[in-house]
């Protein structure tokens, strides 16, 4: 309570999730994580304001990297001499009716362009994948090694996630 307060409407939920984006020192953390921003956030911080404004507040995200070295002060890891990979996504609470919305939406979108998961403390799901796919969105290339994914998106991991979660209402 000494870090968020006590959030009475929207606004305040959305000024808590803004005052972590700027890294104020009276809001070091969120509910949902307990660290500081990693300093790849930076590189997306404008869009991540945007959504936490438009009452999306954004709890996970990464931006795309291409092949960067895996010895980049931001956002390399693993061996020397290696290269690093990921792909974009942002995890975020919507209401119901705009994760509707955003679901109408991504119907347009072909060959998997843009992967939706969506659940809620009910048990309700919803996707645009195939069943049983799996979304590496972190990978890294390294010297001597065959490929290393450290961070995939999938269904089963993701409702591990969401327990006890609910769309904002």
């Amino acid at each position: 309570m000494k870090e968020w307060g006590t959030p009475h409407s929207l606004e305040d939920v959305s000024s808590l999730f803004t005052r972590y984006l700027h890294s104020d020192p009276a809001t070091p953390t969120t509910p949902f994580c307990d660290l500081p921003l990693s300093p790849e956030t930076a590189t997306i911080l404008t869009p991540l304001l945007s959504l936490n404004n438009k009452k999306y507040w954004t709890v996970g995200s990464q931006p795309a990297v291409d092949a960067i070295s895996s010895e980049d002060h931001v956002h390399g890891w693993g061996p020397r001499g290696g290269y690093v990979f990921q792909k974009a996504f942002v995890e975020f609470f919507a209401t119901r009716e705009e994760m509707e919305r955003i679901a109408e939406r991504l119907k347009d979108v072909k060959n998997g362009g843009i992967s939706m998961y969506a659940a809620n403390k009910t048990g309700d799901f919803k996707t645009n994948t195939l069943d049983d796919a799996v979304n590496a969105v972190t990978w890294g290339v390294f010297p001597g090694q065959e490929i290393v994914q450290s961070t995939i998106i999938e269904e089963t991991s993701f409702l591990a996630w969401k327990v006890g979660c609910d769309f904002a209402q």
